[in-house]
This record gives C-alpha cells, sequence and structure tokens, in this order.
C-alpha cells in the first residue's frame, strides 16, 4: 500500500506483513486508525481501518 507522509510529503510503501500485523492490532483493541511511521521525519500518519481493509479484504483467512 503506497502512503504519502502528511508532513514532509514523503512517498513510502507499507507491506502486507505490516498491514496484517496492524488489522490484528486494531482487532485487538478495537480502534479505528493505523499509525503509519514515516521512515524519513519518524511523524505518524493515520491510515483508516476501512482503508486498509480495502488492501486486503480477506485478512482474517491469511492470518490462519
Amino acid at each position: 500500500m503506497n502512503m504519502r507522509c502528511g508532513f514532509c510529503q514523503n512517498p513510502y510503501a507499507i507491506g502486507r506483513t505490516e498491514i496484517l500485523a496492524a488489522l490484528q492490532q486494531m482487532e485487538e483493541e478495537n480502534l479505528t486508525h493505523y499509525d503509519a511511521h514515516c521512515p524519513r521525519c519518524r511523524r505518524a500518519t493515520p491510515i483508516l481501518r476501512q482503508k486498509l481493509e480495502m488492501a486486503l479484504p480477506n485478512w482474517k483467512e491469511e492470518l490462519k
């Protein structure tokens, strides 16, 4: 999933394993967003749960 930092405008990507880990954490803690940290400025960019689920629609099956 391609992202752009909201602060420094640096483009970066989030991999499948990070998306799976984020969705699992959000499910356990009942969160609505995930904070993706920019590799350049280290600031957090919030990503809504719906966007992550759209990127990986069958994520519960992939965890098994």
